[in-house]
């Protein structure tokens, strides 16, 4: 087939282009929920190492924080940009997490894309998570504000307007899967819905 200087995209077939616009909005979403998961846990590991919370001032602190660097990272969704890393003033804050999320095969995206999927909390899974990831013990405040971070983002995309476009033609369908939910395996209701704008696409 000849180029003519045409992208990949103008060759796709309306299904394949919402599918690949589907698959790109799910992957943003997935990065920001690692993302959040990762910041939150290099947190506490610093605060764990300086025995001080973020301003805090205690006989037995150990140091001071002293900013941050970003870097980027690799994941199964797509690359991370500026991950905020805490520094020390003293230089001697060292990290296992990068190491050890390398290690756990796609268990925080995971995680995370179930939340986004089912719209139930995850709270569970993400201490479960977060202990995988530390080894310091990541207490229930800071697995508070992780989920409390990941379901405003949740919140927010699920509500996010739509006002791009028109979509004249909407078709609401579900199917029962079975899944297993907790110790039973039970029926569960998937929920589609595809708006046609008034290009046909």
């Amino acid at each position: 087939m000849v180029s003519c200087g045409l992208s990949k995209e103008a060759y796709l077939t309306p299904k394949k282009q919402f599918e690949q616009t589907v698959k790109l909005d799910v992957e943003a979403r997935v990065r920001e929920g690692v993302k959040a998961v990762l910041e939150e846990v290099l947190q506490e590991e610093m605060t764990e190492h300086l025995n001080a919370g973020y301003r805090e001032l205690t006989p037995t602190r150990r140091g001071e924080r002293n900013g941050h660097y970003t870097r980027n990272l690799l994941t199964p969704a797509g690359k991370i940009e500026r991950l905020t890393v805490p520094r020390d003033r003293e230089g001697e804050f060292v990290t296992e997490l990068f190491e050890r999320y390398k290690r756990m095969t796609g268990d925080v995206e995971e995680a995370i894309l179930e939340m986004y999927l089912s719209g139930i909390s995850v709270r569970k899974k993400i201490a479960g998570v977060t202990d995988a990831l530390s080894k310091v013990r990541i207490g229930k405040d800071a697995v508070s504000r992780i989920a409390k971070r990941l379901e405003e983002e949740q919140r927010a995309w699920r509500e996010r307007p739509l006002k791009e476009k028109a979509y004249p033609y909407l078709y609401l369908d579900a199917t029962y899967l079975k899944v297993r939910w907790g110790a039973s395996v039970t029926n569960l209701a998937l929920l589609a819905c595809v708006g046609v704008d008034e290009e046909g696409l």
